[in-house]
């Protein structure tokens, strides 16, 4: 589990988060959306003990990351694939990273088969397509097989087939009880994988939900109906309904409550379709919303302005 209780960043007199609040739970794919400059990075950073807090605080699995003794048996994280020397091998970065943290050698060539990398274990990773990168990025993240996961644009670079192969790596690992926090700007693909979402917007959470209710929350029900007679139950559809020979689509009320309606009515339904928004419309509308109506400067005075400016989500 990974938790944030009033977790705030600035780095000279620019904010970066502000005041965040939020867990993100395991057996779950918690996608982590914003726009750029939101303050995702910075909040990975947070999380990994690569930045510190000007105030609040951020655990993951109830520690702070500087206190576990050996970090990759309870937290893997990819942030920058190319953060890897490039004069290496992909089995040599593996078993520098796999020696630090007391992990045996055997799950170093475990985990470059499971990526896919098994065939180029030995190749300088200066020769990598940025696919390999990603793939050998993700190696380092599960190599000590831990219970919760970090990603930053893990797809970056991947082909079809890789992409699937992550998307079912994820969902597998949440499955098993994992706590995995994926940020992507692939919302389709993060709709795909996700089950909750975090959403921040300068720096303060927009949204803390299931993807779900995300959605429903911030759109008006549209449902398509068929049947051979739907004459008996336009009445009570209302006027926001367009008819088109044996289909219509109904605005305002949910597919339940059509179906009751529609019982009620003794129509028969061949179809009953909710249509539903798609993640990136609903995110690109709450994003113009909060940019538009939401912005507010917070008095800065009494936190960290002594930070280095250079790294800002």
């Amino acid at each position: 589990m990974i938790e944030a209780r009033d977790l705030t960043k600035y780095y000279g007199s620019t904010r970066a988060v502000e005041e965040l609040t939020f867990t993100v739970r395991p057996g779950r794919v918690t996608g982590f959306l914003g726009p750029n400059g939101s303050g995702k990075t910075t909040t990975m950073r947070l999380a990994l003990g690569l930045d510190t807090p000007s105030g609040g605080q951020i655990s993951v699995a109830g520690r702070r990351y500087r206190d576990l003794v050996r970090p990759l048996h309870t937290i893997g994280a990819l942030l920058d694939a190319g953060d890897v020397l490039p004069t290496r091998s992909a089995t040599a970065h593996l078993a520098f990273l796999a020696a630090s943290n007391g992990i045996s050698h055997r799950r170093v060539d475990e985990v470059l088969a499971m990526v896919g990398l098994a065939n180029v274990a030995g190749t300088p990773v200066k020769g990598f397509s940025l696919g390999m990168r990603q793939r050998l990025g993700i190696a380092a993240a599960i190599l000590g097989d831990p219970e919760i996961l970090i990603l930053d644009e893990p797809v970056n670079g991947l082909d079809t087939e890789g992409i699937r192969w992550i998307r079912t790596m994820l969902r597998a690992m949440a499955d098993e009880g994992r706590t995995i926090l994926l940020s992507s700007h692939l919302m389709s693909e993060t709709q795909l994988v996700a089950d909750h979402l975090l959403v921040i917007g300068e720096g303060r959470l927009l949204a803390d939900e299931s993807t779900e209710q995300f959605i429903e929350s911030r759109t008006e029900p549209v449902v398509r109906i068929r049947g051979a007679t739907l004459s008996p139950l336009l009445d009570e559809l209302g006027p926001d309904t367009e008819i088109r020979g044996d289909t219509a689509t109904v605005r305002g009320i949910r597919s339940r409550e059509i179906s009751r309606l529609a019982m009620a009515s003794g129509v028969v339904l061949d179809e009953l379709t909710p249509i539903h928004e798609s993640v990136e419309e609903v995110f690109t509308r709450l994003v113009a919303d909060h940019q538009q109506f939401g912005h507010r400067e917070p008095a800065a005075s009494h936190l960290d302005r002594t930070a280095p400016k250079d790294t800002v989500a």
